[in-house]
């Protein structure tokens, strides 16, 4: 399982290269935290942006 973008948010300096990687283009954000990613698997409850 891919670790969520609360995970990633955690250790922001550590991965700053990843962490825009992950929100580029984003196609879903969270219910949960409002994060947004471009795949699903990086967040929590997952739902497609329109």
């Amino acid at each position: 399982m891919a670790k969520t973008m609360c995970s990633h948010m955690r250790n922001m300096p550590h991965n700053i290269k990843k962490v825009t990687e992950i929100v580029k283009e984003p196609q879903f954000i969270c219910k949960k935290c409002a994060h947004v990613s471009r795949k699903d698997k990086y967040l929590c409850k997952p739902i497609p942006i329109i």
